[in-house]
């Protein structure tokens, strides 16, 4: 039954991208597609996962509108470093327009959430502690 629920998810996937990369309005596209996220996409859903997530969202105009990175990890300890250096790489890049959110997530919880926009930061939530020198 599961291998039966899997191909159907895979199923699906196709057609819900299509759906939902032609939405226009930003929102509209970001909320689906985290819809599409749970809906596809489980590794985030597993108690014994952490799970970073990196979501860049360009402004109108651009070609590609969003990419994404997930990671899942064994430890806390693993998905902070791993969520640090990425952080670490998006603070000395160039400039952009690019609104991007750093998540790290265990289970249903929210361990960390940092947005930066228009080269500014803001912490969301810091449940893990991370220690970001300048924010």
């Amino acid at each position: 039954m599961a291998a039966q629920i899997i191909r159907m998810r895979r199923k699906f996937n196709e057609p819900m991208q299509r759906f939902v990369f032609g939405l226009r309005k930003p929102e509209e596209f970001a909320f689906m597609h985290e819809v599409q996220e749970k809906l596809l996409y489980s590794a985030d859903l597993l108690a014994t996962s952490y799970v970073v997530t990196i979501r860049k969202l360009a402004p109108l105009g651009y070609e590609l509108l969003c990419e994404e990175t997930i990671r899942s990890f064994k430890s806390e300890a693993r998905a902070s470093d791993f969520l640090m250096t990425r952080l670490s790489h998006a603070r000395y890049a160039r400039r952009n327009k690019h609104v991007v959110h750093f998540l790290l997530t265990h289970s249903v919880k929210t361990l960390a959430h940092v947005i930066i926009a228009d080269d500014k930061w803001t912490l969301l939530n810091n449940v893990i502690g991370l220690e970001l020198p300048g924010l």
